[in-house]
């Protein structure tokens, strides 16, 4: 019989370990549980804030591509019309060149001794103005 008490004692007290075990885990379980969905809440949360700052990242970065074309869009733009300002500066210098010419003769020009200088710059203007027109 010692053998067979022997194997009871040994069965008796892996019984009574494994009782403790199960409840330390228990134990621990309960003590844990609370901290641990505390923590999967904060998760979550900390997730949530992601997407939420993903999405904003992404509008914000849609709105400054956006802006970027448009700056590049009104550079462009903006060197065409200088470009063509510059254009209109050189015709209107070659046209102030003629015109300056044009005017040099007509206050150049002298009526002849005893004429109208009234007449005579008249005529010379309705001239010009003919010439202009053809």
């Amino acid at each position: 019989m010692t053998q067979v008490s022997l194997i009871a004692k040994i069965a008796a007290i892996l019984a009574i370990v494994a009782a403790l075990v199960g409840l330390g885990a228990y134990g621990a379980s309960r003590h844990y549980a609370p901290i641990i969905a505390g923590l999967n809440q904060q998760i979550g949360k900390a997730n949530q804030a992601i997407a939420d700052d993903q999405a904003a990242f992404g509008t914000l970065k849609g709105a400054a591509e956006l802006q970027n074309a448009s700056i590049l869009a009104l550079q462009k733009e903006a060197a065409s019309r200088a470009a063509e300002a510059a254009a209109a500066v050189a015709a209107a210098e070659k046209q102030n060149i003629a015109h300056q010419s044009r005017a040099a003769v007509l206050l150049a020009s002298k009526p002849e001794a005893g004429s109208d200088v009234c007449a005579a710059a008249s005529a010379l203007i309705d001239a010009q103005i003919r010439e202009d027109r053809k």
